[in-house]
Parts: C-alpha cells; sequence; structure tokens
C-alpha cells in the first residue's frame, strides 16, 4: 500500500529527523495486533501478523471515506 496516512506522531524536535515516527498505518496495526492477540486467536503467528496490517489497510480506507 502507497498510502500510509502519514505520521500518527511527527517528531517535535530537529534531532528526531532521522526518525519520521510512526505513520498512522503502523499505528493502526498496533491496535489491530493488541486487539487480535488479546482475543487469543488460533491463528498462526505471522498469520495474526498479516491479519493486523489487513485491518489497518481497511482504517485507512475508511478514513477517506
Amino acid at each position: 500500500m502507497s498510502n500510509d496516512g502519514g505520521l500518527s506522531f511527527p517528531p517535535d524536535s530537529i534531532y528526531s529527523e532521522a526518525n519520521k515516527g510512526l505513520t498512522i498505518r503502523d499505528y493502526f496495526a498496533a491496535a489491530a495486533l493488541t486487539g487480535i492477540i488479546s482475543s487469543q486467536s488460533p491463528l498462526s503467528i505471522t498469520d495474526i501478523a498479516q491479519q493486523a496490517w489487513i485491518f489497518a489497510d481497511a482504517m485507512l480506507q475508511a478514513r477517506q471515506k
């Protein structure tokens, strides 16, 4: 996916130039991952990670509407 939603926590310092921070896509995936893990999903770790990105991409699409 080419649209990552931009930065969710942009750096506020010139010292943060090398680290741009999390994208909104990263943030959405992390939130989805937390929920998936807490639900004690029977999926494999790889499948759980893939599902988190699927949820993140769906959130970005819904955000654009």
